[in-house]
């Protein structure tokens, strides 16, 4: 299973609409990050080409072991990194006495932690400035690209074409959402929303600020 899921995030195997994705998702954050970053659910740390000169140090914190030991290999490409192994909901024990700048979420890693409202609040109580989200989108075009992700890498999976929720046994349970969700996120924690919208047709992305806390 573990080889399964390494082979499944090695971006060179991706199909080309998440290529074109992660491009689009990192030239967006890009634009509010700064100081100290953490990244939660880091993955394969995609995120950190884009990022790494605009932040004074990051932080990637994964449950998977294999995962930071890979990732650990980039401590020899870019400076002020590190990777920690350890579960995103015990974020508040993790870093009891640091708190970041910008805190970034990405696809779906919210929902996989359980409940989204109470890990934005936990997000928050390590967060000096911005958070900022992104979710799979629910429209047809991203479920299709979804599912040819899932053929790629042979992994077997079931569709509810209602919901656009896929399951399979490595992933367990990938939902979609409209784009009215990060407004409704916002209201349920008390935490200001900035900005959102789409980004292409794969995802949706929120920005909440954490600094009128």
């Amino acid at each position: 299973m573990e080889n399964k899921v390494t082979e499944a995030l090695q971006l060179d195997k991706f199909p080309q609409e998440y290529l074109e994705y992660f491009n689009k998702e990192g030239e967006l954050v890009r634009k509010s990050i700064h100081g100290k970053v953490l990244d939660i659910g880091c993955g394969n740390a995609r995120l950190l080409p884009f990022i790494h000169d605009k932040c004074s140090s990051y932080i990637g914190l994964d449950n998977d072991k294999e995962a930071i030991i890979n990732n650990n290999l980039l401590k020899k490409k870019f400076s002020n990194v590190d990777f920690i192994q350890g579960d995103a909901r015990d974020l508040k024990k993790l870093f009891s006495k640091e708190k970041f700048d910008v805190s970034v979420c990405l696809w779906n890693t919210l929902h996989i932690l359980g409940d989204e409202t109470l890990m934005l609040k936990n997000i928050s109580e390590v967060t000096n400035d911005k958070i900022i989200i992104t979710l799979v989108a629910k429209n047809s075009q991203s479920l299709k690209a979804r599912a040819k992700y899932y053929d790629l890498f042979k992994i077997p999976y079931t569709i509810d074409n209602n919901s656009q929720i896929i399951y399979s046994k490595i992933w367990g349970e990938s939902r979609a959402y409209s784009g009215d969700y990060f407004k409704i996120l916002s209201e349920k924690s008390g935490i200001p929303l900035i900005e959102s919208g789409k980004i292409g047709f794969m995802a949706i992305y929120g920005i909440f600020d954490c600094s009128r806390k």
